[in-house]
């Protein structure tokens, strides 16, 4: 008997793989592997069986989430390392934090009134998210336009203030495929009791 190992996952006769079983939402299979030593992996078996019994295999993409990938053309060792790592990570980890640019509040839009404070997190194809990665400081919405003193109005607890706000997100994590925004809003209500 011999030891069958792939470099990636380093596995040894000294730390037996556990293995779950787990259903995907695409009909698919998760293994959950999780040796003691190495960190927890999930990889999809990237098929499912339709109700002939054949197996339905997606097109393989260069950037899909939880797969074994092993390298090939147009991959150095480093990048094709680097892609098993983040692509098969149970836990969804960081390599690098965005840097939030505030790029003003815009006069168009649908955003009430009040105080904002904007959170981001990364999140895959699969819609797993990563926790807060950047937070956006107090943003300030108000009816009136501010370089005109006298037309402003902060308002009071849903008027809407027919703005957006625009930042822009530098040094991204090329390893996840979007960037949820999600925020907490004050404003003062008819009592002047913060709402």
């Amino acid at each position: 008997m011999h030891e069958a190992n792939s470099k990636y996952f380093d596995f040894d006769w000294h730390h037996p793989v556990n293995i779950e079983i787990q259903p995907s939402y695409d009909g698919s299979v998760n293994l959950i592997l999780n040796d003691g030593k190495n960190i927890p992996r999930l990889i999809n078996s990237r098929f499912s069986v339709e109700e002939n019994g054949k197996a339905k295999i997606p097109q393989r993409r260069r950037n899909d989430d939880n797969i074994y990938f092993a390298g090939g053309d147009g991959f150095d060792e480093n990048e094709a390392l680097s892609l098993f790592e983040s692509d098969t990570s149970l836990h969804k980890r960081i390599k690098t934090f965005p840097i939030v640019q505030y790029e003003g509040v815009l006069n168009s839009g649908n955003l009430k009134v009040g105080n904002y404070t904007f959170y981001f997190k990364y999140a895959d194809t699969d819609g797993n998210e990563t926790d807060w990665i950047a937070e956006s400081g107090v943003v300030s919405v108000f009816k009136g336009n501010d370089s005109d003193p006298f037309s402003i109005d902060g308002g009071i607890e849903d008027m809407n203030a027919y703005k957006s706000v625009k930042f822009r997100l530098v040094n991204i994590d090329s390893a996840y495929h979007y960037v949820k925004v999600y925020y907490v809003r004050s404003s003062a209500g008819l009592n002047q009791i913060a709402v």
